[in-house]
């Protein structure tokens, strides 16, 4: 049996693989890492390939994150001595959100203005103009929570 798959990632959790297992979990099969694979069946595993990926993102016409945001997020929490899970309660997000924003995920606008509340430091700058610009890295692929999560406020 001979398989591709093109994300390097978990698809339940975004953590980077190494090696991909699909398993079957709640009636999917998912691309996923050794702890989410003990949530299903074991199909099959398969090492991982790495793949460039040109990324593209829409800035909007009156505001951008500024860049670096997801180190000054990591820096603003680690000075407040709080982990990614106790940040991710005291704004009502998940802790994966927060360690993918760390990581630089550029979040939904509401998520964005929790941070902005909770430290009380605005993270936009004017931007220039929407216009898709290569940002020159590649940003974590969405995952399944992810989507559902889209569902579900759409």
């Amino acid at each position: 049996m001979h398989l591709r798959w093109s994300n390097t990632e978990c698809e339940l959790c975004g953590k980077p693989l190494t090696e991909i297992r699909r398993s079957m979990i709640e009636g999917s099969v998912l691309a996923v890492c050794d702890r989410c694979a003990s949530s299903g069946e074991d199909i099959v595993t398969v090492r991982a390939k790495k793949r460039p990926v040109d990324t593209v993102s829409i800035i909007d016409d009156s505001l951008f994150l500024e860049s670096g945001f997801g180190k000054e997020v990591k820096a603003l929490r680690e000075a407040k001595a709080l982990s990614q899970e106790e940040l991710a309660l005291k704004i009502s997000e998940r802790a994966s959100i927060i360690k993918r924003i760390e990581h630089g995920f550029e979040p939904e606008e509401a998520t964005v203005r929790k941070l902005e509340k909770f430290f009380g430091k605005r993270f936009h700058d004017a931007g220039p103009s929407r216009m898709p610009q290569k940002t020159g890295k590649k940003l974590p692929p969405l995952t399944l929570g992810d989507v559902a999560e889209m569902r579900k406020r759409a």
